[in-house]
């Protein structure tokens, strides 16, 4: 079954963003997108090729290619796709985890 669930909300600082859930085949992927960058909060692949086929169709519904997928919580992900592996430290104003984390910016290729 194909789930695709796309929302309009303001962030906490006031600007407009589009939450989404997608899912299909018992992969799912979710986040946000703002500031014409993909955000993407979670990742689950049941079958190879699924996440890619999923951040693709993503790239594809918001015309853009700057994707960060944060926070990166398995080397799976990092191995699994190129881009530059950031850290965001505890203190900074973007972090709502209060706690070091690392994230991926990537520019997407189909």
């Amino acid at each position: 079954m194909r789930v695709n669930e796309y929302q309009q909300i303001k962030t906490a600082d006031g600007k407009e963003a589009i939450c989404f859930s997608r899912s299909r085949g018992g992969s799912s992927i979710s986040g946000l997108f703002a500031d014409d960058r993909i955000w993407i909060h979670a990742i689950m692949s049941k079958k190879r090729g699924d996440a890619k086929r999923m951040i693709t169709e993503l790239v594809a519904h918001f015309t853009t290619n700057k994707i960060t997928i944060t926070p990166l919580i398995t080397p799976a992900v990092e191995m699994r796709f190129r881009g530059e592996t950031k850290i965001c430290k505890a203190g900074s104003p973007d972090n709502p985890y209060g706690e070091d984390f690392k994230y991926l910016e990537m520019e997407w290729k189909s």
